[in-house]
């Protein structure tokens, strides 16, 4: 594993020496011996984590603490909890960067030495790897269920966008045309018996299709019984669509579309340079 932002290094307040792990001063002849005590204090950090498995830098160092205070304490002397918090820092980084342990935010996680391969530790390490790929399994699986479906829904909006604005031009241009011949309509009685208000549906029946009504029990609707053949169900956009309305010139194209939408339309264009719009359904 490597490090990551959030695996930044742990960076202690200050520098400190070798010859200051206690409180008193410690003479220069023994430098040496506490620099060979280094390495023994960086794996007393690394058996502390190893041990909890996760933690923490304080609950490291507390502990830490306390160990030495009680050497220390049967010799007479003191421990600087401020250098031990120090050499803790240190030795936290050396692991980190040997990615034997891991830091996200506060937390401390052990990961296991450098090619351990048997043991308990490395079955526990084993055992937490395998649930946590058991867990992205499972949440990739939910993740992929998710984009299917949002992209399910994605379709379903393009298409019946793509028919919403497919029937906008086809009444814009019913509109057009209605005002074209509406000089040629006698009067407003004859203009009443000869339209036909929108939305409506057709009732398509093959010849010799016998059709048999009843009213309904709330007196508005009515049962319609066909034999033998079944009717075919035209909605008003499928008229509009036969009577030629679909049929749309590049100018009102320009003037009715917004450019952006253009490539919602299923258009074809004929070799007079009209558009053709479909209805996506």
């Amino acid at each position: 594993m490597s490090s990551s932002s959030k695996d930044s290094p742990i960076t202690p307040n200050d520098s400190s020496d070798a010859g200051s792990m206690l409180g008193e001063q410690v003479p220069q002849q023994q430098i040496l011996r506490q620099n060979k005590g280094l390495r023994h204090f960086s794996k007393q950090v690394c058996d502390k984590v190893e041990l909890k498995g996760m933690t923490t830098y304080n609950e490291v160092a507390d502990e830490l603490a306390e160990d030495f205070a009680a050497q220390m304490s049967e010799h007479g002397s003191g421990v600087d909890q401020k250098n031990i918090r120090r050499r803790v820092y240190d030795a936290l980084n050396v692991l980190m960067a040997m990615d034997i342990i891991a830091k996200d935010k506060k937390e401390i996680r052990w990961l296991g030495l450098p090619g351990q391969k048997n043991g308990a530790n490395s079955a526990k390490s084993s055992a937490t790897t395998d649930a946590e790929i058991e867990r992205q399994k499972s949440e990739l699986r939910e993740l992929e269920r998710l984009n299917r479906r949002l992209c399910k829904q994605v379709d379903e909006a393009k298409v019946a966008f793509q028919d919403k604005l497919a029937r906008h031009l086809h009444i814009r241009n019913l509109m057009k045309r209605n005002k074209r011949h509406s000089p040629y309509r006698v009067s407003n009685k004859l203009k009443s018996e000869k339209e036909l208000h929108l939305p409506f549906k057709l009732l398509h029946c093959p010849r010799g299709t016998t059709i048999e009504c009843q009213n309904g029990q709330d007196g508005f609707s009515q049962i319609l019984t066909f034999h033998p053949h079944q009717p075919t169900i035209l909605e008003d956009a499928h008229i509009l669509q036969y009577i030629g309305m679909d049929k749309i010139s590049p100018e009102d194209m320009q003037q009715w579309v917004n450019p952006e939408h253009l490539k919602w339309i299923v258009t074809k264009q004929g070799d007079d340079g009209d558009y053709r719009i479909s209805c996506a359904q």
